[in-house]
């Protein structure tokens, strides 16, 4: 069954920055009508299933709840940390249950804690942060429709997903992160840096 995941980090565009760097603040209600729009897409190219995981906020299920689309919507709990450790439990429980593709709203944090939980994920990385370099600013309905394209086989995820650069950081020999963007080390850091 051709299934398609969505993370929607609640958090991104919401931070100190739409008080001092006059960046856009980006509403729950937002990524509501985001969500909305990639699942229309998704289905209509052919997903069949849709991994929901719940949340306080309601990010995902509230954007489908009224919709009457032709497709099996699979809510799931994990604990809630009110931290990365929930997107990474979520990754973790959509690769689980066997989810092909998925569609991730945040910013260039959101999209690596995604990758570190799960490394290989083919993903579509929605902008709904600040200054990002990873996610794509892009029409939520054709990210969708590239999601349903991809996880129905209708597309070859080979034709058209690029690997995304990885770099491993290790500290004493051992991989104690990564990034996706860039990695640097900081000798005699101080606060505020």
């Amino acid at each position: 069954m051709s299934t398609v995941g969505i993370i929607a980090n609640p958090m991104s565009g919401r931070d100190c920055r739409r008080l001092i760097a006059r960046a856009d603040s980006v509403s729950h209600e937002s990524k509501r009508n985001q969500i909305s729009r990639i699942v229309v897409g998704a289905v209509a190219a052919g997903c069949e299933r849709l991994l929901a995981p719940w949340d306080p906020r309601r990010l995902v299920l509230g954007a489908v709840e009224n919709m009457n689309l032709d497709v099996t919507i699979e809510e799931f709990r994990t604990p809630l940390h009110h931290s990365a450790e929930d997107t990474v439990q979520n990754v973790q429980e959509m690769r689980d249950r066997g989810c092909d593709v998925i569609v991730v709203l945040g910013g260039d944090g959101t999209s690596r804690i995604l990758s570190k939980a799960w490394r290989d994920a083919t993903i579509v990385p929605l902008s709904t942060g600040t200054n990002n370099v990873f996610p794509l600013l892009i029409e939520p309905t054709v990210a969708g429709m590239a999601a349903g394209l991809v996880a129905s086989g209708k597309v070859s995820r080979d034709e058209v997903a690029q690997r995304a650069k990885v770099i491993d950081v290790a500290m004493d020999g051992e991989n104690v992160d990564l990034a996706l963007v860039d990695a640097l080390f900081l000798q005699g850091d101080r606060i505020g840096n």
